[in-house]
């Protein structure tokens, strides 16, 4: 990389850090704006547009990096439920536990609620898309996808609650779903 594309990455990364600090402080997505996060980022309105076409621009970019690094648990894999799949997951989402929280609070986007939800349902049955599920188990796997996202909220934002804790109890939820309810 040149010195112009370095400068222009390390910016980039000091807009988004600026956008969390001033979308953590703000009562909802709504009171974040451009002139906020470049006061925060201590840049000129311009060196933003530059890297956004504006905040909605910005808001989809840092989801999708969340979201698209899901990719990482292998879901190809056509088995039911795996613990490693489940514990990648986890151990993602506790190094990024401030952006999630952020995100699926009251002040955070639904629609990446929705998108998170539907990446959960990879995770416990990961030919859920590709399959020709009767409705009550496609009901059945998106109730608990649901109930893993909002499980998932509760465990990131108790910090009692450990990373291998939190394994453990999916886990063990998991396998009596599978279990009882789903097979």
């Amino acid at each position: 990389m040149g010195i112009y594309q370095d400068k222009r990455e390390k910016t980039k990364k000091e807009i988004i850090t600026a956008f969390w600090n001033v979308y953590e402080r703000s009562e909802s997505l709504r009171d974040v704006n451009i002139k906020n996060i470049t006061q925060e980022a201590g840049i000129h309105r311009g060196t933003f547009y530059i890297h956004f076409e504006d905040v909605n621009a910005l808001v989809r970019e840092v989801e999708m990096q969340l979201l698209d690094s899901f990719e990482i648990l292998n879901i190809k894999n056509d088995a039911f439920f795996e613990e490693e799949r489940l514990e990648k997951c986890i151990k993602y989402m506790y190094e990024n536990r401030r952006y999630y929280t952020i995100l699926l609070s009251e002040k955070g986007d639904a629609n990446f609620k929705t998108k998170l939800i539907q990446k959960f349902i990879l995770i416990i049955c990961p030919s859920y898309y590709e399959e020709k599920l009767s409705k009550e188990m496609s009901f059945r796997i998106e109730f608990i996808a649901g109930g893993m996202m909002n499980a998932t909220l509760y465990c990131l934002l108790n910090e009692t609650i450990l990373e291998k804790e939190m394994i453990k109890l999916f886990y063990r939820f998991f396998n009596e779903i599978k279990n009882s309810i789903l097979l």
